[in-house]
């Protein structure tokens, strides 16, 4: 009979002993590797957006700087510690489920701004869903995986990080020289310009693959090893 995570006894005794391995590993290092993607492409796509921005909504350098810092490392400074308590006592895959659709949808919230408080309060929560991901994403790959394969797992997922950063910066430039051109031709939806549907474009994903994650089974908590 399984039990009230839906994992078979004899699943659970076999994954706590040698973790898991083949197919099941590798879907999960991927969900796991593209949701710290995405959480760096997010955080990081505003700097490739500034001069946009300025323009658009008349910003001061202070006001970019404060959208660039503050903003959002003051809220995952500060909810990172919490939310990391939280995750000891939570289903793991859950939240980071949850703060990837919240982060997700609060990007796409600063493609929606129309005024330097809008865009502040958007970054704020972008920043406070990302403060989910690395604790609870950490501990999941702790117990997902053996001792002797956990470092592996967990520099796969990490690697992420680079590969979001340039994503926002090689992607996101290509993305918005492309609806800069499309503007010029009059053809962008509702009105919007390049700069607001870059956000949108690269906060929806995150909505799908939040999805995926809530498709990971929560592994049993390890005590130690």
């Amino acid at each position: 009979m399984a039990n009230a995570a839906g994992i078979e006894p004899d699943a659970v005794s076999d994954q706590e002993e040698h973790g898991v391995r083949g197919k099941s590993a590798a879907y999960i290092v991927a969900a796991l590797f593209t949701a710290w993607m995405l959480a760096y492409l997010d955080r990081q796509i505003v700097s490739l957006l500034v001069p946009a921005l300025k323009h658009s909504l008349h910003l001061s350098d202070s006001q970019v700087s404060l959208l660039q810092g503050i903003a959002f490392s003051l809220v995952f400074g500060l909810a990172g510690i919490p939310l990391g308590r939280f995750a000891d006592r939570t289903v793991r895959r859950t939240l980071v489920a949850a703060g990837m659709a919240f982060w997700s949808l609060a990007t796409i919230a600063c493609g929606l701004a129309d005024s330097f408080a809008h865009l502040f309060v958007a970054r704020m929560c972008v920043g406070l869903g990302e403060a989910c991901m690395a604790p609870a994403i950490v501990s999941l790959v702790a117990d997902y995986f053996a001792p002797s394969h956990r470092g592996r797992a967990l520099g796969f997922v990490q690697i992420g990080a680079p590969i979001g950063n340039s994503a926002a910066l090689i992607l996101g430039g290509a993305l918005l020289t492309y609806l800069t051109l499309v503007e010029a031709s009059g053809a962008l939806p509702f009105g919007l310009e390049p700069w607001q549907l870059v956000f949108i474009t690269v906060g929806a994903p995150g909505i799908l693959a939040a999805a995926v994650v809530m498709f990971l089974q929560e592994p049993p908590r390890r005590e130690s090893g």
